[in-house]
């Protein structure tokens, strides 16, 4: 059901209408939460919950079919006309999700292997805190990605609303990577905490992976809307690699420390293999590199001299000098930031935004 859900959900995104599959997977969520209170009055909890977890499922599944037919009119039959070709396109992308689980799982067994318990609970704490973040790229890609095939297929020109993007994921990241490294062990603390203290640098490290992972997540979008997804498959290949090699030279003497530097790497040279394949076909971004730059200390800067805060007062202090360093600098110009209104539905409220603090005449 989850496979075919997640194909379902396909002509929504393309025709911007994501609202759909949402409500139904909150419809199941709260199917689960029902009959998970019922979990004190079953003999077995653990195949009880198994079954409701499938069950939940199914309301969300059947009236998918429904709304396809009802907004698109689409019907389904079973046919196996096209299966060879589907097959053939598919592969390279199959090897791709294979390999990429791999990456967000290997450095944890490579570390059971050679150490104890303990430190592999505290690197799984510290990947914890940085494995959802890939929700956020992800809702980004589903919003712009049909924009993009749409503007392919027309053979207009992307590089303004790839650009954009870029430098939006360029922001999240860094800005999430900055805020939680200099008050990781605070942070660590009121997540987990004092036992799981150790988790400060290796979680840091992980965070600051994101902003090489965030890029490969739209730029693979790229890639996949240019039908050149064997780059895809390579870039996969390439992070796993990369990674066993630094986790097996790393890991004995370093540890958890060792396991979090190797997915650091891994995902750095796969950053520079995925700017090699754009551009072999003439794709080369550009977000502005010096004003991202001054932008990057700037803030850095500010956040580091913040530190010396209690955690509470730092994260506020954080927040209000994000938005004052990103507005100061001008890190995003009115057109990208109308854009950004564009893509969630408030133009008119951001030209309002705008206006109100004079960033457009």
């Amino acid at each position: 059901m989850v496979v075919v859900r997640e194909l379902m959900a396909t002509p929504f995104k393309v025709n911007l209408k994501m609202h759909y599959p949402m409500l139904l997977s909150i419809l199941d969520n709260l199917v689960l939460l029902a009959m998970i209170f019922l979990i004190p009055f079953v003999s077995d909890p653990v195949l009880y919950f198994v079954i409701a977890y499938a069950i939940s499922n199914l309301p969300g599944f059947i009236l998918s079919f429904y709304f396809l037919n009802k907004k698109f009119g689409y019907k389904y039959e079973v046919t196996f006309e096209k299966s060879g070709w589907l097959l053939k396109e598919s592969f390279t992308l199959f090897g791709f999700v294979v390999l990429t689980s791999v990456f967000m799982q290997i450095d944890i067994v490579i570390l059971s292997a050679f150490k104890d318990n303990v430190d592999v609970g505290i690197y799984s704490a510290g990947t914890r805190l940085t494995m959802p973040l890939s929700i956020i790229p992800g809702a980004i890609v589903t919003t712009v990605f049909p924009i993009l095939v749409k503007r392919l297929s027309d053979k207009e020109s992307t590089e303004f609303i790839t650009n954009l993007v870029i430098k939006l994921l360029y922001f999240i990241s860094f800005v999430m990577a900055a805020v939680f490294t200099f008050e990781s062990t605070s942070l660590v603390n009121i997540i987990f905490g004092s036992e799981f203290i150790k988790t400060a640098q290796s979680a840091s490290i992980l965070y600051w992976c994101q902003i090489f992972l965030f890029f490969g997540f739209y730029s693979l979008s790229v890639l996949l809307a240019n039908n050149k997804q064997h780059y895809n498959f390579i870039y996969s290949g390439v992070q796993v690699a990369i990674n066993l090699v630094f986790c097996f030279l790393l890991i004995p003497k370093y540890s958890f420390v060792g396991a979090a530097i190797a997915k650091l790497i891994a995902s750095f040279i796969s950053f520079l293999f995925i700017l090699f394949a754009l551009n072999k076909f003439g794709f080369r971004p550009s977000i502005g590199r010096y004003r991202v730059l001054v932008w990057s200390l700037i803030l850095s800067g500010i956040l580091w001299a913040c530190s010396i805060l209690p955690v509470i007062p730092y994260l506020i202090f954080a927040s209000i000098a994000v938005v004052f360093v990103t507005l100061f600098t001008k890190l995003f110009s009115d057109q990208e930031i109308l854009t950004l209104f564009k893509l969630i539905n408030k133009e008119e409220f951001g030209k309002k935004l705008l206006s109100k603090f004079s960033f457009i005449a």
